[in-house]
């Protein structure tokens, strides 16, 4: 039940929420259990879309993903941009920030499936923004350069990882 709270709490961008995560090791957990439920949920909701499922494999991509994602942050927006937060505060807050994805169980219903999909991206880049803001401390502005920097070398690792 506390982390169905979170996760509403995430989407509504309450920002006591983002700031509780930053601020508390114990939300490491909460984090990791939220990637993991959208990697399902996201599963489950794109069966209909694609002939190949390793829910396995799902699982430790979005894991890995999700560290990787965190270290490339971490490394330009602390290491190159000079931004304090370390990065079990910058994992715990962008752990928050994959939320909307666990909407995307509803792509199940196969008419909504793609643009479904394309709604909860774009949601889960805004929730990344605004985690960044608040793990950072920085403006929106620079939270989005940092999101868009990390973006690439990101997709480019996700890309080879779907290949395997």
């Amino acid at each position: 039940m506390q982390l169905l709270k979170i996760i509403i709490k995430s989407l509504k961008f309450d920002k006591q929420v983002y700031l509780q995560a930053k601020n508390n090791p114990g939300f490491l957990r909460s984090s990791l259990l939220i990637v993991l439920l959208v990697s399902l949920c996201t599963g489950i909701g794109t069966i209909n879309l694609t002939n190949d499922s390793s829910i396995i494999r799902d699982l430790l991509s979005s894991i890995i993903g999700w560290l990787i994602w965190t270290l490339i942050i971490f490394l330009i927006g602390v290491k190159v941009m000079k931004n304090s937060a370390t990065f079990s505060q910058l994992a715990r807050t962008l752990g928050l920030a994959y939320s909307p994805g666990v909407l995307n169980i509803f792509g199940l219903l196969h008419f909504i499936s793609i643009p479904l999909l394309a709604i909860t991206s774009i949601w889960t880049i805004i929730s990344f923004i605004y985690a960044l803001k608040h793990a950072l401390e920085i403006s929106a502005e620079r939270a989005f350069l940092i999101s868009l920097l990390s973006f690439i070398p990101y997709i480019l690792f996700r890309s080879l990882l779907f290949l395997l």
